[in-house]
């Protein structure tokens, strides 16, 4: 009897564990898969103006800036990750006899959702959040020379900026473990930029952003 209470504990064990096997590995792939955490360079244009009632009627118009630098998206949920950046942005805006540019290092942070269409790795997103921005140059240009912000508006422009921004994409797969990803974006700018010239200055950043990247999984 003892034998074959040891007998059938034994056979149970060998059936069980592919099966405890294959389970571990599904966990375990859910858990640590290549998409889990990403992270990649991104590079993309920024067609930036500026908003605000001081803006109106002023002739702004769209400047064209480069944005580049790193980007990381972590898996929340079954759909829903998290963004975060390291960017360097160009903005500003142009008027017909000069321009204003304005460089940022900026730190982007959103939430995003993914969409599964079936039978394909395509993966449409969308995503919303916000942006802290640290000024690194600020310049106005005009009949051949270029001045300093501060020296030309006669005021200290903001150090910092702090907006909300959202936008969709699309992600894909692309070499052996990376995907590749096309997306736009529009940041609506919060912080005044002029707002020690004092009372009545409303002047923010605004635009869109058109980027493309490319995303690795940590460990490859």
């Amino acid at each position: 009897m003892h034998k074959l209470f040891t007998s059938t504990l034994l056979l149970a064990g060998l059936s069980t564990t592919p099966l405890l096997a294959q389970m571990k590995g599904m966990h375990s792939g859910s858990m640590n898969g290549a998409m889990s955490t990403m992270w990649g360079p991104v590079v993309g244009l920024n067609f930036a103006t500026f908003g605000g009632s001081s803006a109106s009627g002023a002739g702004f118009s769209s400047k064209t800036g480069l944005t580049v630098g790193l980007e990381l998206q972590r898996d929340l949920a079954q759909s829903l990750f998290l963004r975060i950046g390291a960017l360097y942005s160009m903005r500003g805006a142009d008027q017909t006899n000069g321009n204003a540019s304005l460089n940022y290092i900026e730190i982007p942070a959103m939430l995003g959702y993914t969409f599964k269409m079936q039978g394909s790795r395509t993966r449409p997103y969308v995503m919303a959040g916000g942006q802290f921005g640290i000024k690194a140059s600020c310049s106005v240009s005009g009949g051949g020379s270029s001045t300093d912000c501060n020296t030309a508006l006669g005021t200290n422009v903001s150090s910092t900026d702090i907006g909300v921004t959202g936008g969709a994409g699309v992600m894909f797969p692309a070499g052996r473990h990376g995907h590749a990803l096309v997306e736009a974006r529009y940041l609506i700018g919060l912080t005044n930029l002029i707002s020690s010239a004092g009372a009545g200055n409303d002047l923010k950043n605004k635009g869109f952003t058109v980027e493309v990247g490319y995303m690795m999984p940590f460990g490859h």
